[in-house]
């Protein structure tokens, strides 16, 4: 790990365990084992640094959804593969995702919350791609795509803020199924049929995609 990862791994967990206006560069530096000029060589402030931290956390779950964005998957699929994902990674990264999610919700000096915002939309604008391909297939209802997307990564938040947050430890495979439920029910209709290109020897047959029965 060169000495910007080490640094950005440090500031992770001091962010998170502390709060972004109670950490200092001091504390930050202490634990990446830097110097205080070796820090500020690589980061001029805490607002840069903070800034780099949620733009790396904010670039991998967009690639990971525009990987979902463009795989084989229906598009009714795509939608479930997202909760998948973000309930996964909410687990495995819970001290990130405090910082991507739940810190930024308090007050952020303007700069960050710009930046964060601008992370946001981007995030949103995957999804409301997938919602919007959907309709055009007749498997997610018609709305506005653009509110949908906002709704269901704000739904995903809460409800996975109170197990990050919380000392329960929680049934991943209950809280995909419950959130899939709650999110798809608006979004999808129950029996979507698609005309599609079948793998291999059947090139065109209708499959009756039949969710949640």
């Amino acid at each position: 790990m060169d000495t910007r990862d080490k640094i950005l791994s440090a500031a992770q967990e001091v962010f998170s365990q502390n709060g972004y206006y109670t950490a200092t560069m001091d504390m930050i530096a202490e634990k990446a084992e830097v110097a205080k000029g070796t820090l500020y060589y690589n980061f001029p402030s805490k607002v840069a640094l903070f800034t780099e931290v949620i733009k790396e956390g904010f670039r991998y779950i967009a690639q990971r959804l525009m990987d979902i964005a463009y795989s084989e998957y229906t598009p009714d699929r795509q939608v479930l593969k997202c909760i998948e994902f973000f309930v996964d990674y909410c687990i495995e990264n819970s001290s990130y995702v405090n910082i991507l999610f739940f810190e930024l919700s308090g007050g952020m000096d303007k700069e960050v919350r710009e930046v964060a915002d601008g992370l946001i939309a981007d995030l949103a604008g995957i999804i409301s791609n997938m919602l919007k391909e959907g309709m055009t297939y007749s498997v997610v209802r018609s709305m506005d795509a653009d509110i949908a997307s906002y709704t269901m990564l704000g739904a995903m938040q809460g409800v996975m803020g109170r197990y990050i947050r919380g000392k329960d430890k929680p049934d991943v495979k209950k809280v995909k199924e419950n959130i899939g439920k709650l999110l798809s029910k608006g979004l999808l209709y129950k029996e979507a049929i698609l005309t599609m290109k079948c793998p291999g020897y059947c090139p065109g047959i209708f499959y009756v995609l039949r969710l949640f029965c």
